[in-house]
């Protein structure tokens, strides 16, 4: 299960990557870009751009350290995968050990792929770009970059941790359903038996889907 704490990503509307970081602002990296030219970004460049989103930590925004409770630093870690690590300030004074990872309790933390990757796989998530072909490009980013070759795993692993995301950031947003010149239209099924023994197996083997769907009417 992911935190919904570790939910923050930014939306890409389409396959023209558009202004990432809203419409006021946006990276100049990004300026007049596509989707197939992300590959191209540099490592240091995707992560300026998602820390302008927010979407990482900025070496500013200082936490408090878990050992004395003192202020902590940013300091250069290159075993890091944002090349740096918060440490507390009275590590040489009085000898505290605190030590904070940046990507702690972040949708980062666990991922073991670049940020480069992670941000491509992302954008092709939101814009429902099916598994093969994000596959075929990225393993061809990854040969221009001298880097082995990604599983089809690896995607699928990540396609549906994304999918858990915006589970979370869904029901945190609730919409209400139905209004003026507007029908629901509501059913349910249930399966009791896996179709050629294949599919997950269950405790009952009975799942219940239910479907909704709103209509809009036009009244004439």
């Amino acid at each position: 299960m992911i935190d919904s704490s570790k939910c923050c990503l930014t939306k890409v509307p389409d396959k023209n990557v558009g202004p990432l970081l809203g419409k006021e602002k946006m990276h100049p990296s990004l300026e007049n870009i596509n989707l197939f030219d992300i590959g191209s970004l540099k490592e240091e460049t995707v992560k300026d751009i998602l820390t302008e989103a927010r979407v990482l930590p900025d070496r500013i925004s200082t936490p408090i350290c878990p050992i004395c409770g003192h202020e902590t630093s940013a300091n250069k870690d290159s075993s890091r995968k944002l090349g740096w690590v918060w440490i507390c300030k009275n590590k040489y004074r009085f000898g505290c050990s605190g030590k904070i990872n940046p990507l702690s309790n972040t949708f980062f933390e666990n991922i073991k792929i670049r940020l480069l990757d992670v941000f491509l796989l992302i954008i092709c998530f939101v814009t429902k770009m099916q598994v093969s072909l994000v596959l075929e490009h990225l393993n061809l980013f990854r040969n221009r970059r001298g880097q082995p070759q990604t599983s089809w795993a690896t995607i699928v692993d990540f396609y549906s941790r994304m999918r858990e995301v915006t589970e979370i950031v869904a029901s945190h947003h609730d919409k209400l359903l139905g209004g003026p010149d507007k029908t629901i239209l509501l059913d349910e099924t249930f399966l009791t038996k896996r179709k050629y023994n294949r599919g997950r197996k269950t405790q009952t083997m009975t799942q219940v889907v239910l479907g909704i769907y709103c209509r809009y009417v036009t009244i004439r």
